[in-house]
């Protein structure tokens, strides 16, 4: 994983955010220099009313 999404991650759990899944190789953007689609993954977070205290 790079850098740049650790941080974002760490951020989002920070914020109180749960990870929630790692959808790997589910959607590509580009193709490189060959045609081949560059895959990336997806990261899902979330947060649910219930992990609050109300």
């Amino acid at each position: 994983m790079r850098s740049e999404k650790q941080t974002l991650l760490k951020l989002l759990e920070k914020a109180g955010l749960r990870r929630e899944a790692h959808l790997r190789q589910n959607v590509y953007f580009q193709k490189d220099e060959n045609g081949e689609p560059y895959w990336k993954d997806t990261y899902v977070c979330a947060v649910l009313g219930s992990d609050y205290d109300k």
